[in-house]
């Protein structure tokens, strides 16, 4: 299933902008705002913002979910990312147990962006590594719309600009010695955000790959009342599904061995609230479940 998603509506409709009160219902909602502050450029675009706090509050970033997971496919993002120092633009793949797929551009570095992927929210010592490496853009991604798209399959990975393949990784590359592949695997959200790197209370490491501590009496800044990051559009392509008509839902299961969580696909329209497993609907099968008292009806689609 191809979904694109753009922001020409002023009011951005389509987006839940109160996650206390987003009831995960992926059929009204394509988006919904995890934390932060969004609005429309009038152009068509989506504004992210970054904010200082007041008194005690911490500097706010925002970052935006898809409603519907998926299990392998392609996800793209055309974007301008933000321009300052010590200031991180993401746009990412996250599962609930912390498999990651990552774009990241740092403000001192607008010409650069760095892809990176996470197994159970470690980073892979076996393959060809993951964190921060970086590609070379056209033109400077703070003033230029680039598209950067992943593609995610079982058995490989690739990261590309403005259609082109950057960076390729096969999971036969991540085996380790015990025979575990470290390679993203179970069901994922995609995730927009801008988010304070140069902040004092992050670990100096933090800081300096941020691009330093962020000037709060920058002239944008002080004009705008906000640092930020722009998105023209979202699009998401899943992988075609060949799961059993009669699955509804996958769950989380016993982990393995190795603590590796295993997910299974399940007949199941609703658990009850003593279980300790999570359960998912399929995209484009329509039912509620209840899941500690909170009404769901969200969607995934998966290969």
């Amino acid at each position: 299933m191809d979904r694109t998603i753009t922001f020409d509506d002023p009011t951005l409709s389509r987006i839940s902008q109160n996650a206390s009160s987003y009831n995960n219902n992926a059929s009204a909602w394509d988006m919904v705002l995890d934390e932060g502050k969004i609005m429309g450029d009038g152009q068509g675009s989506l504004i992210l913002t970054l904010t200082n706090g007041t008194g005690t509050d911490a500097p706010r970033g925002t970052k935006l979910s898809t409603t519907n997971y998926m299990l392998y496919g392609e996800f793209y993002a055309t974007m301008k990312v933000s321009k300052w120092p010590g200031v991180v633009t993401a746009f990412i793949s996250m599962s609930d147990v912390k498999d990651e797929i990552d774009w990241e551009w740092t403000g001192n570095k607008t010409k650069t962006a760095l892809s990176n992927f996470f197994y159970l929210g470690e980073i892979p010592s076996t393959g060809q590594g993951s964190n921060g490496n970086e590609t070379e853009l056209s033109a400077d991604g703070s003033a230029a719309f680039h598209e950067y798209g992943i593609k995610w399959a079982p058995e490989q990975l690739d990261w590309l600009v403005d259609g082109n393949v950057v960076r390729t990784v096969r999971k036969v590359d991540t085996l380790d010695a015990d025979g575990i592949y470290h390679y993203p695997y179970t069901p994922t959200r995609v995730q927009l955000s801008i988010w304070p790197g140069g902040i004092e209370s992050l670990p100096k490491g933090t800081q300096d790959w941020a691009g330093g501590l962020i000037d709060w009496n920058d002239s944008d800044y002080l004009t705008n009342g906000y640092f930020y990051a722009v998105v023209k559009s979202l699009r998401t392509v899943c992988a075609d599904p060949t799961v059993d008509a009669t699955a509804h839902s996958y769950v989380y299961t016993n982990a393995t061995s190795n603590a590796a969580p295993v997910f299974a696909y399940s007949n199941q329209t609703g658990i009850s609230s003593a279980t300790s497993t999570r359960l998912v609907p399929l995209l484009d099968r329509s039912f509620t479940v209840t899941s500690l008292l909170i009404l769901i009806t969200m969607g995934i689609c998966m290969l």
